[in-house]
């Protein structure tokens, strides 16, 4: 997948997910704000059935006694603490429901972001108009250069469309821009390749000294219309061809 969009698709699930959070976490605290508890008398639950249900059990009762008037004295102090640093409860109910309605923002927005990069990462490969015409405006300062397309599966309307595409955005005047000529199919033998994306070729030997910069520019933007394009000069042995020819090998994505 593209480097690209895989980190904007984190991004924006990252940012869904902190929305799905604060959601959470500011309806339990409109729940808690909903049920808080008021001071609480003294006045023990067990008063007057003591010696019924703990006639055999003294200790037993006092124990119970001391719990109920501990967990009744931290309610108490609950309380208090909520009244004195939250003195109106209808203010600290309308930061709740701001805090819902951030919350459900944020992954209203950024569940559509996400949503439109992961549809972005699974639909076909593809060069607008607008972007080849800029491709070409940007590789004529580089003179004429041969562009040679290889596809690893000719059968593949999906690589048969990017390679058309590509195709257009190198027809330049006096470039040439197809597949070989000479009726080589494919250019595996001798080259390391990533077997994935597109890959931009240049031998480190080539004579016209624009032809790798020419390719820098062209992998840059590709790579800036989203696609997954790499550029490589390693060749396998110690004698790379002495060729002026850009080959792009386009492979599945």
């Amino acid at each position: 997948m593209n480097p690209k969009l895989e980190k904007a698709l984190a991004t924006d699930r990252f940012w869904r997910d902190i929305g799905n959070d604060l959601l959470i976490i500011f309806l339990i605290l409109e729940i808690i704000l909903e049920l808080y508890p008021e001071p609480r008398s003294e006045v023990s639950p067990w008063q007057g059935n003591e010696r019924r249900l703990f006639a055999r059990s003294k200790r037993m009762i006092w124990v119970l006694k001391r719990l109920w008037r501990s967990f009744n004295n931290t309610l108490d102090t609950f309380g208090k603490w909520l009244a004195r640093h939250i003195p109106n409860k209808r203010n600290i109910a309308l930061i709740t429901a701001l805090g819902v309605a951030i919350g459900v923002g944020l992954e209203i927005k950024f569940g559509k972001l996400a949503d439109r990069v992961a549809d972005k990462m699974s639909a076909d490969r593809s060069l607008s108009k607008a972007e080849q015409d800029e491709i070409q405006e940007r590789l004529k300062p580089f003179g004429s250069h041969m562009i040679i397309f290889f596809m690893v599966d000719d059968l593949d309307p999906e690589i048969i469309g990017i390679v058309r595409d590509l195709s257009k955005a190198c027809a330049l005047p006096g470039w040439y821009s197809g597949f070989d000529p000479s009726g080589v199919t494919k250019p595996l033998d001798g080259l390391e390749a990533p077997l994935r994306g597109i890959l931009v070729l240049v031998s480190p030997r080539a004579p016209d000294k624009t032809t790798l910069p020419m390719a820098k520019t062209l992998v840059s933007l590709l790579q800036n219309d989203d696609l997954e394009v790499e550029l490589s000069t390693a060749f396998i042995g110690p004698f790379p061809p002495i060729d002026n020819r850009v080959r792009i090998i386009v492979y599945s994505k």
